[in-house]
């Protein structure tokens, strides 16, 4: 008998998914570990890379958060932005790994 609650993953959750599905070369196989539709991890992928953790809230569940003034928003803006340039070298250095080691094997 299939369970038809639908599975409610914090945004902790859904950001270790996200990332995992993005060193991953093969999203497909992060989605069935996780049993997460591929669709709905793109969805939090793309929330993820516009508003960074905070994108994946959950907002059925109703979650406010306190008034910011501007400094914080733009500071908070920032480094996320860090975090996502840390995150895209990381990947670009692996692939570069990657590639190195192909080459290697051809001479």
């Amino acid at each position: 008998m299939q369970n038809n609650t639908r599975r409610r993953w914090t945004k902790e959750e859904r950001a270790k998914i996200v990332l995992e599905g993005m060193e991953n070369p093969n999203v497909q196989d992060v989605c069935r570990k996780y049993q997460v539709a591929p669709g709905q991890w793109y969805r939090w992928k793309s929330a993820f890379l516009e508003r960074g953790e905070e994108g994946l809230e959950d907002h059925r569940m109703g979650t406010r958060h306190h008034r910011k003034n501007p400094l914080e928003i733009e500071n908070k803006r920032l480094v996320e932005m860090v975090g996502r340039q840390a995150l895209m070298l990381e990947m670009q250095k692996k692939l570069l790994d990657r590639l190195h080691g192909r080459l290697k094997r051809t001479w």
